[in-house]
């Protein structure tokens, strides 16, 4: 039975990150906590599914190989740089807030998916940002950042 190391590598590395926000909600209004409480929870589900998904894949062999076909090398370029994006978008939300952040993330992300829809590009990031926005603030009672350099030109 040969289990599949960077599945379990992963979502061990997630448990612990998630652990981390676990820990941080002692600090957060009861009203403010529900939402991170359902992200956490969604998050530990999708984990406990790929772990169970991992370890009947590895009794039940498919095609009689345990192993996957290993992935090629630009797929594997395009998720780090799909990764170094979603963290330069979290860098830049606390300074350029999330109006700006969100928008261009999300262009950014349907940009390099090969979305060819200068409509589809130009609309859903706006609709969306200000969708979230208004379940963000209405609803779950977070506030978004500003963002200082906004502040600073305010």
């Amino acid at each position: 039975m040969k289990l599949h190391k960077w599945d379990l590598a992963i979502c061990a590395v997630l448990s612990a990150a998630l652990l981390v926000f676990v820990l941080e909600l002692r600090d957060i209004t009861p009203i403010a906590r529900i939402y991170p409480v359902f992200v956490i929870a969604g998050s530990y589900l999708m984990i406990l599914i790929v772990l169970l998904q991992t370890f009947f894949r590895a009794r039940k062999p498919v095609g009689g190989t345990t192993s996957a076909p290993p992935m090629e090398k630009s797929a594997a370029v395009r998720i780090v740089v799909y990764c170094l994006a979603v963290l330069a978008y979290i860098v830049l939300m606390e300074r350029l807030g999330y109006f700006l952040s969100s928008v261009a993330f999300m262009v950014f992300s349907l940009v390099y998916q090969k979305n060819r829809s200068r409509l589809l590009i130009l609309i859903l990031p706006l609709a969306f940002t200000l969708a979230m926005y208004f379940v963000f603030s209405q609803f779950l009672y977070v506030t978004l950042p500003v963002g200082t350099w906004i502040e600073m030109l305010l």
